[in-house]
């Protein structure tokens, strides 16, 4: 199970690479309407059983708020951020050659990617 908490636009780039199985829970949104549109092969999760779920439960009030915690280290975010990997890890990552299971991953999609 993958929550995906960034701009909808961006759940092309990982969704193939999921395991069979697996289920996307969208809970993320984008101020510009061009990244809340994304265009999927629907054969390519049907073979491979992906669903693609949406939640929106309660608008993000105190995202702002949030964020301020956490990058004052008010609040520490290991508590519930248990590992970090680039997208190029991805599909070994949440393949069945992992043993250890995380409570909450971030795919960095930054790290692996800068030009040195």
């Amino acid at each position: 199970i993958v929550i995906h908490t960034a701009p909808p636009n961006l759940i092309k780039d990982y969704i193939y690479e999921l395991p069979y199985n697996s289920s996307v829970i969208n809970i993320g949104l984008a101020r510009n309407k061009k990244n809340q549109k994304i265009s999927l092969d629907m054969q390519k999760l049907m073979f491979k059983r992906i669903q693609l779920l949406s939640s929106f439960a309660v608008p993000s009030l105190y995202f702002d708020k949030a964020v301020n915690l956490i990058s004052d280290r008010i609040i520490e975010p290991d508590i519930f951020i248990d590992n970090i990997i680039p997208l190029s890890a991805i599909e070994n990552f949440i393949g069945p050659k992992t043993k250890k299971k995380y409570l909450k991953t971030i795919v960095d999609l930054s790290l692996g990617n800068k030009k040195e």
